[in-house]
């Protein structure tokens, strides 16, 4: 399950560089008097009869895994894809509560995730046209996820729309976020009271990546300071739970 650590993020105002597999291998582990077969490494996915002959004359060929082409790039295209990213993993939230409301809040929430994928795809395309954004598989592969999800929210906003009715709305799309948010808090503290560690992750989850978006959108310090506070304690609840081995998760920085 993949968990979004946003410390990082700052700059789109909404929260990955994403963290490359760490080639570490038992060579580092080799001991002086490595010629005695009690003292070689195990290798993993082998049976002892099946490791190689480090003492034969015949050359030990090491495969390495192919790495990402982020791995290569630079920072700034890391940052950029993060965002990218991000800006999917909050819409995909949005979309998620728009489902469960009413006409009037379902769309109120649907033109808030259309300005977000509208946001994204141009910053996109200004950074991909100065250079700092490489079309690397894994950008292409988000835009174009972005791009049918602006394509869908823009006709479901147009097929629920109406004259006068967003003007009729009493809520905001930030504050039925907010309550959402507070919601997935409550619900994954009963998961994780019952024994659910897989639910109350996926409420959690959901829970810090829109407290992070609010906490950036907001000009109020005091409301900045409040969100900020429930995201770093729903931020523990997670770690706690991948300190536990309910969690497996892949830390990228936003």
């Amino acid at each position: 399950v993949r968990c979004l650590n946003i410390y990082h993020y700052r700059h789109l105002r909404l929260p990955t560089v994403m963290n490359s597999p760490l080639l570490t291998g038992a060579l580092a582990s080799f001991n002086t008097n490595y010629q005695q077969t009690n003292n070689m490494p195990l290798v993993p996915f082998s049976q002892p009869g099946n490791l190689p002959d480090f003492n034969s004359e015949s050359a030990v060929t090491f495969v390495l895994p192919e790495l990402p082409q982020e791995t290569l790039l630079e920072r700034e295209h890391n940052e950029t894809l993060a965002k990218l990213n991000f800006v999917l993993a909050l819409t995909e939230c949005v979309t998620d509560v728009a489902e469960t409301k009413g006409r009037v809040e379902r769309l109120v929430l649907l033109v808030r995730a259309l300005q977000l994928l509208s946001s994204a795809l141009n910053l996109a395309t200004t950074q991909l046209r100065n250079g700092t954004l490489q079309p690397s598989n894994s950008v292409k592969n988000v835009v174009g996820v972005l791009n049918s999800k602006f394509r869908q929210c823009l006709a479901d906003c147009k097929q629920l729309n109406s004259p006068g009715l967003l003007q009729n709305a009493s809520a905001t799309a930030d504050k039925i976020l907010y309550n959402h948010a507070i919601h997935m808090c409550q619900s994954a503290a009963l998961d994780e009271l019952f024994g659910n560690p897989a639910e109350c992750f996926q409420r959690y989850q959901t829970a810090q990546i829109l407290l992070h978006a609010l906490a950036q959108q907001t000009t109020h310090n005091q409301d900045k300071q409040l969100l900020t506070k429930y995201k770093e304690a729903v931020e523990k609840r997670l770690s706690i739970l991948q300190q536990q081995g309910y969690i497996y998760s892949n830390p990228t920085h936003i």
